[in-house]
């Protein structure tokens, strides 16, 4: 994800910024853990558009590509 990204994130879920790390000289930042649910994730990828990319799990993948 990029820094627009990273702070919405830390600013609308405060507990997951222990689970974020900078790459890339401080450009683009990963947020890695796991959750009890995909729907709050979900609404937040599809939320920010080209702002965040998706590496991790196929069947969070899956959850975001399914017919709403």
């Amino acid at each position: 994800m990029n820094l627009r990204a990273n702070l919405l994130l830390r600013e609308q879920f405060p507990a997951c910024a222990a689970h974020i790390e900078t790459l890339a000289e401080g450009e683009t930042y990963q947020f890695k853990a796991a959750v009890q649910s995909f729907v709050s994730p979900a609404r937040f990828v599809l939320g920010m558009g080209a702002d965040v990319h998706v590496l991790g799990s196929p069947a969070f993948l899956r959850h975001l590509t399914r017919p709403r």
